[in-house]
């Protein structure tokens, strides 16, 4: 199935709310991908500038959406890190199949099973 994105005659305006603040007058059409137009264009669309920001620009932007920062992620702890291999559903079956051949005294199914789990969770505990 072909999907065709529907591009907007440049008559058609492009922008469709307005922001707060002097140097920021609307918000960008994001219905065009902004690879497929020029850069002309974009500059037009994004109240920017090929120069960039000016000071006053960036404070005023800083002050409507925040800081531009990458959220930093929680570090893994070494236990958190085989916990989370514990938790994939296909080792918690293959701990339950492991349980259930002890049970029934299928004790070499169950040390290959287990052997299996092990060999798993450690595996993917070296990747993370």
């Amino acid at each position: 199935m072909r999907v065709r994105a529907r591009l907007r005659p440049a008559s058609e305006p492009q922008c469709t709310a307005a922001l707060p603040g002097p140097d920021i007058a609307r918000v960008p059409d994001t219905t065009t991908a902004y690879w497929t137009i020029g850069p002309e264009r974009v500059l037009q669309q994004l109240p920017s500038r090929p120069e960039g920001l000016t000071a006053d620009e960036v404070a005023n932007r800083t002050r409507i959406y925040g800081p531009n920062r990458v959220r930093s992620r929680q570090t893994l702890s070494r236990a958190r890190v085989f916990v989370g291999q514990l938790k994939s559903p296909l080792l918690l079956l293959l701990l339950l199949a492991a349980g259930l051949s002890g049970m029934t005294g299928a004790w070499v199914d169950t040390g290959i099973v287990l052997a299996i789990v092990a060999a798993s969770v450690g595996i993917g505990y070296v990747r993370e």
